[in-house]
């Protein structure tokens, strides 16, 4: 499973890498920078997006493993929180005209979508069966909101408005997605039984923050690096 994550990680790391080679257009108009702000602007969030792409295959090792055994033995809450963030930076991606959360984001959005889907295949107690269900109605819910409040002027007329809705929402999602490993890492504690937790999910995940926020304080944008830091 480790060695799974490295080559993965190895293989996301060279894609972004060569992903930045052939971004011509987004490198020239950084060419007139000093090398700080380029490594801000380009390197660091490279490093995030691979990370994030890290992040969302994380656990897979260990779902594929579940299919096979047709036992779920991981927490499945985070799955669909995940997603709805994901799908969330997304959208503000395209609000916001800065490419690099929607990369760092739609393969984490696709990832967590499948855990989701798998998750719910696996799933025998009822009871979070029932809990994965609700959230991921919820947060298919909000990010259908979203497209409608933010991608369109069918209910806020005014491109300011939509971006300062959007810039709003999508840090209040990452807090959401803070917040779903940590319940089950709580009721860890009390259990004292911390089976259930995806260790490489929560390193990948502290990572992740990490280089975002450095990246929002370079761009001066609040709704990337106040979430994250």
């Amino acid at each position: 499973g480790a060695m799974l994550i490295a080559r993965t990680g190895a293989l996301i790391l060279g894609a972004s890498i060569l992903g930045l080679a052939v971004w011509h257009d987004y490198a020239t108009r950084l060419s007139s920078h000093d090398a700080t702000t380029v490594i801000l602007k380009l390197a660091v969030p490279a490093i995030g997006s691979a990370l994030c792409w890290m992040l969302a295959f994380s656990p897979l090792p260990t779902l594929l493993q579940d299919r096979h055994s047709h036992q779920l033995s991981v927490d499945p809450t985070p799955f669909p929180v995940f997603f709805t963030a994901a799908f969330g930076w997304c959208i503000f991606a395209c609000v916001a005209g800065d490419p690099w959360p929607f990369i760092g984001n739609l393969p984490p959005m696709l990832s967590f979508f499948f855990c989701t889907c798998s998750a719910l295949r696996l799933c025998r107690n009822q009871r979070m069966a029932e809990k994965l269900e609700l959230l991921a109605l919820i947060g298919i819910t909000m990010v259908a909101m979203l497209v409608l409040l933010t991608l369109s002027p069918i209910v806020i007329r005014d491109a300011d408005t939509r971006r300062r809705v959007i810039g709003t929402v999508a840090p209040l999602l990452t807090c959401w997605q803070a917040m779903a490993p940590s319940v089950e890492a709580l009721s860890a504690l009390r259990r004292r039984d911390a089976t259930l937790l995806s260790l490489p999910l929560s390193v990948a995940g502290l990572a992740c923050s990490s280089f975002w926020a450095v990246y929002g304080v370079a761009v001066a944008e609040p709704s990337i690096w106040v979430p994250n830091g």
